[in-house]
């Protein structure tokens, strides 16, 4: 840890507080996950990293659970993981308020990357306010249709994000089971 080079001086006047929501998204989406995980560390090994990324941070790791660093699977460097309050103070400060409306919009945000030749993901459907599905043209979408697509992706799934909006709020994976339609 010695050799890092980030300077966190003055993380303290950024600490991250626990508030309600993100409470309750750790709880209701992060927890049951890492409950019902069959691939966990050892708790001893678990116990040792939250204890580092804390002292290393200075702040409650969430990033730890919201990215799956419990598994055994998890083969990267548990410090490459920024909290989400360092990040969101490094986008505020790095992204010009005249560009904010560009990069909220995700399929404006899209069509900008893929034009200057950056990959993107690709929008299939849209959801409107009033619960109607859309392709990205504006036409509506039967849901059979809608359906039928999310099970011809197979196990992978898609990710749902809400088209304005900005770090993740809202996402949530979306895929079928058995034929039925799941989203957690």
């Amino acid at each position: 840890m010695s050799e890092r080079m980030i300077d966190f001086s003055r993380a303290g006047s950024w600490q991250a507080r626990i508030r309600p929501g993100k409470l309750k998204k750790l709880v209701t989406g992060e927890l049951p996950y890492y409950i019902s995980s069959k691939s966990k560390k050892p708790l001893k090994q678990q116990a040792a990293e939250l204890r580092n990324l804390y002292r290393f941070y200075r702040c409650l790791p969430l990033q730890y659970f919201r990215h799956h660093m419990y598994e055994r699977s998890f083969d990267g460097d548990i410090f490459d993981y920024l909290p989400h309050h360092y990040i969101n103070r490094f986008i505020a400060d790095a992204n010009p308020l005249e560009n904010r409306d560009k990069v909220s919009d995700k399929l404006t945000f899209e069509l900008l990357m893929r034009e200057i030749g950056v990959p993107a993901t690709e929008t299939l459907f849209l959801a409107t306010q009033d619960r109607r599905i859309k392709d990205v043209d504006g036409a509506a979408v039967p849901y059979a249709k809608f359906a039928s697509k999310i099970a011809g992706c197979g196990d992978a799934g898609y990710f749902v994000k809400p088209r304005l909006g900005v770090r993740a709020l809202g996402a949530f994976p979306l895929w079928t089971e058995n034929g039925v339609l799941r989203d957690s």
